[in-house]
């Protein structure tokens, strides 16, 4: 059955050929009929995901990830069947194809963690996202996640380096003489310091309310976890609570903060180091998130001319300054972001937006 072109899948008003050749590969799995193919919206990767609509009455995904080292198809295939026979809460991967970039995978509904909160249940929610972390984490051990890559020191440096390249730089022109530049390494190693003092388990990288699925008995299940490493035990709850997408008053993250360490240590993935210790875990990286994401953001900007992503530069940015200003030995860095770098971030973008 040939089917007509989703609206986005034209360009210069030719045939998509990534999309028809996906389309060719899906029908030869499928024992139904595909009636109906709705285009989903974009990610920050370069994967794009399609609805189809089946003449059984179901629904599938077909997911167009051209090969390359950021969205890591292996990876998901991989992990995919890994996490679900741990039980942890991911898509069934139906059908890959790794040479071409194409999957098929179990669609698992239109509830973003991000809509559902919209929908009220807040508490609720957040509980159930912070217990599948936990349960991810206390598999930690587990011989098949020993593979996962070390988030060491090494790639932990290397991500603070492009926020410096891509957003002080680049988008902020900000211009970094000797002192400046010896500020921010030691900002930087403060930071990898930081998070190499915690305890490691896995962790899924990007863990937060876009990549997160409400399903329709309340479970949690994740998404774009090709990306899962072996890291700070602190880092998908910096990613979670103190989200690019969605923000919440303080009183609430510390709250789900503390529900998150019981946790912990009632499954015995950490030793009760007391809150004060983990606080500061929670916030070096945090650090490293949001310094991550600004570069992720501004690159978008730059490089893919997707200015949408400029729209949650103040968010993190200002996260970054938030977290500083828990950071008794940051307070140069501290000083530096809020004087120099948040100034630049609102001139920078009134800049960008005005005629």
């Amino acid at each position: 059955m040939s089917l007509p072109l989703p609206s986005d899948c034209t360009i210069e008003k030719k045939p998509d050929l990534r999309f028809v050749a996906l389309r060719t590969w899906v029908e030869g799995f499928l024992a139904a009929a595909i009636m109906k193919v709705e285009a989903l919206p974009k990610n920050a990767g370069f994967r794009r995901y399609f609805r189809l609509f089946l003449s059984d009455g179901s629904t599938l995904l077909a997911v167009d990830s051209p090969c390359n080292e950021t969205d890591n198809n292996p990876g998901f295939v991989k992990w995919a069947h890994i996490f679900q026979s741990l039980g942890v809460r991911v898509p069934r991967v139906i059908a890959s194809d790794l040479m071409n970039g194409f999957l098929l995978v179990e669609d698992l509904g239109r509830h973003t963690l991000e809509k559902a909160l919209q929908e009220g249940r807040v508490e609720q929610l957040y509980q159930r996202a912070l217990e599948a972390l936990v349960l991810l984490q206390s598999h930690s051990a587990n011989p098949s996640l020993k593979t996962l890559p070390l988030f060491d020191k090494t790639i932990r440096r290397a991500k603070l380096a492009n926020c410096q390249t891509w957003f002080i730089e680049k988008l902020l022109n900000v211009d970094i003489n000797r002192q400046t530049q010896s500020l921010l390494n030691q900002f930087f190693d403060t930071v990898v310091e930081k998070l190499e003092s915690q305890p490691i388990t896995v962790i899924h990288e990007d863990y937060q309310c876009r990549n997160l699925m409400v399903l329709d008995n309340q479970e949690i299940a994740m998404l774009d976890f090709q990306g899962a490493f072996q890291g700070a035990v602190a880092y998908d709850a910096a990613s979670l609570l103190w989200d690019c997408y969605v923000e919440w008053p303080m009183e609430r993250v510390e709250k789900w903060l503390h529900y998150y360490y019981e946790a912990l240590c009632r499954h015995a993935i950490i030793q009760p180091v007391g809150m004060g210790l983990f606080k500061t875990w929670f916030y070096a990286s945090v650090l490293q998130r949001h310094l991550k994401n600004t570069f992720i953001f501004a690159r978008k900007y730059l490089r893919d001319e997707e200015a949408v992503y400029l729209d949650y530069l103040p968010r993190t940015a200002g996260y970054v300054l938030s977290a500083l200003s828990q950071c008794d030995d940051l307070k140069d860095a501290h000083e530096w972001w809020e004087k120099i770098v948040m100034p630049s971030l609102d001139h920078t973008l009134m800049s960008i937006k005005s005629p």
